[in-house]
C-alpha cells in the first residue's frame, strides 16, 4: 500500500470500536510501527503531526450517539453534554446521511474491535440498554461491508499479543513483533491514556475481578442481551456476541 493510497479517503482503513473497547492500544501499536498519526479527539499518542494513516469512529450514525447521551450518567463534577438538535431534526439528519453510511459499507476496509457489551454498559455509565444502540449499529454496518473486514475481540487483543499482528497485517504495516516488548509498550500506552479525563480502570487485566459486568445483576444482564438480540437478530447476535451470552 503506497503512501499516496494511504492518504485517499477510499483506501484509508476505518477503525470501528465503541467507546472503551481498546482502540487506544490499537492506535498506539499502529503509530509505533508505521510512524504515522492516528486520529484521536481527546488523546494524542506517539505521533502528533502529519496525515492520519487510518480513520476512526466510535459510533457511525449520530442518531445512535444521541441514544447514548440520553441513557448515560455523567461523571461527578462533569457537565452533561448538551444535545445540539431536537429529536426530529436529528432524525432528519440521520435520514439525509444514510447514503454516506451506505457508501462507507461499499468502499471502506474496516477493522472492528468488539468488547463484551456488559462490560461496556458499566464502563460508559449506561442507565438503559438503549445506550448501546451505537454498539449494535456498528455491528450491523460492519456485517454489511462489501470490502475486506477484520473482526477483533477486545478480550483476545488483551490476552494474545499476536492479535496486534493480525491488525498490522491487515493494514499492510511492516512489523517485527518478536522484538516488541508488549509489557513495556502496554505500560507506556496506559500512561498516555491516563492523561485523558477518563483513565483506564482495568489496565488491560482480564481476570474475573476486573470485569465490569460483575457489577450488574441477572435482570440487568438479561435486559441488555435481549435488547441486542432484538437489534441484531438471533443469527447476527450469535455470530458476533454469542461468546458473551454464556
Amino acid at each position: 500500500m503506497s503512501s499516496d493510497q494511504d492518504d485517499t479517503d477510499a483506501d484509508r482503513i476505518l477503525l470501528l470500536s465503541f467507546s472503551k473497547s481498546g482502540s487506544n492500544w490499537v492506535r498506539y501499536c499502529i503509530e509505533h510501527f508505521s510512524g504515522r498519526r492516528t486520529p484521536g479527539s481527546k488523546r494524542q499518542l506517539l505521533v502528533e503531526d502529519g496525515p492520519a494513516i487510518i480513520e476512526r469512529q466510535h459510533i457511525v450514525e449520530h442518531w445512535h450517539r444521541r441514544q447514548l447521551l440520553l441513557n448515560q450518567e455523567h461523571e461527578p463534577g462533569e457537565e452533561p453534554e448538551a444535545l445540539q438538535r431536537s429529536a426530529f431534526r436529528e432524525w432528519l439528519s440521520y435520514l439525509r446521511k444514510r447514503p454516506r453510511t451506505w457508501r462507507l459499507m461499499r468502499e471502506k476496509r474496516v477493522i472492528m474491535v468488539l468488547r463484551d457489551p456488559l462490560d461496556l454498559y458499566v464502563r460508559v455509565r449506561a442507565t438503559a440498554p438503549q445506550a448501546l444502540a451505537g454498539y449494535a449499529g456498528n455491528i450491523r454496518i460492519f456485517d454489511g461491508c462489501k470490502r475486506d473486514t477484520l473482526l477483533i475481540h477486545y478480550e483476545d487483543l488483551m490476552e494474545n499479543p499476536r492479535e496486534i499482528g493480525r491488525i498490522l497485517d491487515f493494514a499492510a504495516i511492516p512489523h517485527d513483533l518478536d522484538s516488541f516488548d508488549f509489557d513495556e509498550h502496554r505500560k507506556r500506552s496506559l500512561e498516555l491514556y491516563d492523561r485523558g479525563t477518563d483513565p483506564s480502570v482495568t489496565k488491560g487485566k482480564m481476570d474475573r475481578a476486573s470485569r465490569h459486568r460483575e457489577r450488574l445483576n441477572e435482570d440487568q444482564r438479561k435486559a441488555i442481551l435481549d435488547y441486542l438480540r432484538r437489534e441484531l437478530g438471533a443469527g447476527r447476535f450469535e455470530r458476533y456476541l454469542g461468546r458473551y451470552a454464556a
